[in-house]
């Protein structure tokens, strides 16, 4: 049985997701916050600055004589864009889609990326998507270079909103101490079934933290688990099991002992020494086994000479063995050298 202390907590220093290598970039302009890739300081000059990035003249929208609409179209036609829109109250949030309320949100900027850069830096064209029909579902190309901005802004919204987060995970020996510690930190999203934290928690332990919740809120203040750590335990009804397997071997020895005159290996099974195996640790008692069966306790249990959950009533030590040389057998209560 193996005991754990999962904590998760915010991550404070999370990485920007925009330092990552993506495909789509942000142009923005606000006046208080520094967001994106490319930050303007007129939201007018954010249209402009994507058109210079995608070769298009900009000389009549400088003029005045081109509508930022009318600059807008001839973006798509070289192009994947989608607006940028923020919400402002208590914290700050980022999407592709409007916000209801009016007073707190508006149009931040851009994502965008080129047709040329889609095809020749990522590979993605139609003929790509005609050949991984099982990635694209049935997508066209500007539902699928939609779906990879609009990902892009939903990872970035999750930083914005500090929903990153880092875990803990301590093993503890039986008096609470911490053996052993395992962290890491960024994780992005609350739920940790979804951000990755699932990939690090032990499998023998991912049931119970699965029964308890996954969302990351739970684990604030860290939660113990109970774990079988997957070994067999040695329970006192299967030690008793093996001390009796043990002390049959050394009894049904007697007879060789007897043969040969081996009165001090006679002496001590019947003196009682034989409950050395009682004091025995679990390791060393189960190193014994093998030894004298040619076989680990694990097999003897898949075998069924040793059986789980076998209830075994033990009382006391050696009270009483009775001797019987008729015919060279000695005849003991097996009872009576079983301990746990």
């Amino acid at each position: 049985m193996k005991k754990y202390n999962l904590k998760i907590e915010k991550d404070d220093y999370p990485e920007s997701p925009r330092t990552w290598d993506n495909i789509g970039t942000m142009v923005c302009a606000h006046s208080r916050y520094k967001l994106g890739d490319v930050q303007k300081s007129d939201s007018d000059d954010v249209l402009a600055q994507i058109a210079v990035n995608l070769d298009i003249d900009t000389q009549q929208f400088e003029n005045g004589d081109m509508t930022d609409e009318e600059l807008l179209e001839k973006i798509k036609s070289e192009g994947y864009i989608l607006p940028l829109n923020l919400y402002d109250h208590s914290g700050i949030t980022m999407s592709t889609k409007g916000f209801a309320d009016k007073w707190d949100s508006g149009q931040v900027g851009f994502i965008y990326v080129s047709k040329n850069e889609l095809y020749n830096k990522h590979g993605i064209n139609q003929e790509y998507l005609n050949a991984h029909a099982e990635w694209t579902n049935g997508r066209t190309l500007d539902k699928v270079a939609e779906d990879i901005l609009s990902g892009e802004v939903e990872t970035y919204d999750t930083y914005l909103r500090g929903n990153v987060y880092q875990y803990t995970l301590e093993e503890l020996d039986e008096d609470g101490e911490v053996i052993s510690e395992d962290s890491c930190s960024g994780f992005f999203g609350d739920d940790l079934k979804e951000n990755g934290i699932w990939d690090n928690i032990p499998k023998e332990m991912k049931a119970q933290v699965e029964k308890y919740g996954t969302s990351c809120y739970q684990y604030e203040d860290g939660v113990e688990f109970d774990v079988k750590d997957g070994s067999l335990e040695i329970t006192s009804e299967i030690k008793a099991q093996i001390c009796d397997l043990l002390v049959e071997q050394d009894v049904n020895n007697i007879g060789d002992a007897y043969q040969i005159g081996d009165t001090e290996l006679i002496h001590s099974i019947l003196s009682g020494e034989t409950q050395i195996y009682k004091d025995m640790k679990i390791g060393d008692l189960k190193d014994a086994y093998a030894q004298v069966f040619g076989e680990t306790v694990e097999e003897a249990v898949k075998s069924g000479v040793i059986t789980i959950g076998e209830k075994v009533d033990i009382d006391g030590y050696i009270e009483d063995m009775e001797e019987d040389l008729e015919g060279g057998e000695y005849r003991t209560s097996r009872e009576a050298m079983l301990y746990v």
